[in-house]
């Protein structure tokens, strides 16, 4: 019992550290910006909050959340999220059913995406400025 006890405890703590070890900041955050970004200015005008991924090489990648009812958030890609072939954004909301989808995009270091989410997420759509 003692030892189960003591693997129990050691588990515990090699959770606690790694967790902690790994918690950061948004990865995505502004304010981490670097030279060869490429800024994502995502405007939602659904009532509904939505979670911003990045499908990138078949692997999706949590970008943030934006607020619902008209609300904007900017956030930094780097080039190892934006530099692929098949690149897009989807936007999911929390709680409800669709989603908003990007369609492919290029967007080379530098430059700004925006990705507006309507009311009707079908019809949102993005730009590449």
């Amino acid at each position: 019992m003692r030892v189960l006890r003591s693997l129990t405890l050691m588990a515990t703590l090699a959770t606690t550290a790694g967790l902690s070890a790994c918690r950061s900041g948004n990865a995505y955050d502004i304010a981490n910006r670097q030279a060869n970004d490429v800024m994502l200015i995502v405007e939602n005008q659904n009532f509904a909050d939505v979670d911003i991924y990045a499908l990138s090489s078949g692997l999706s990648t949590r970008i943030g959340t934006v607020s619902g009812g008209n609300s904007t958030a900017r956030f930094a890609l780097s080039p190892t999220v934006t530099n692929s072939t098949d690149f897009r954004l989807i936007a999911t909301p929390i709680g409800g059913n669709g989603r908003a989808s990007s369609g492919t995009l290029v967007a080379s270091p530098g430059r700004t995406i925006r990705f507006t989410i309507m009311p009707n997420l079908a019809t949102s759509h993005a730009e590449v400025q």
